[in-house]
């Protein structure tokens, strides 16, 4: 999964350079590793939808003080 994230992560780099409006969508399967991904970039990452995904990182964030004292 990190090495198809990695790719995709590429090819947005090259598209970056492009001056004009781009719009990309994706269909996912969202796994544990896939929100471990995200979490990973959790300072940069909006998730706009599905609310389902915000809501399991949102449960993911707040639960985190408490395991961390």
């Amino acid at each position: 999964m990190l090495n198809q994230i990695r790719r995709l992560s590429a090819i947005v780099n090259k598209l970056s350079g492009i001056k004009e409006y781009v719009e990309v969508t994706l269909r996912l399967k969202i796994t544990n590793d896939f929100v471990m991904a995200l979490l990973s970039r959790s300072s940069s990452v909006e998730i706009p939808a599905p609310q389902s995904l915000k809501d399991r990182m949102y449960d993911i964030w707040t639960a985190a003080p408490g395991r961390n004292k």
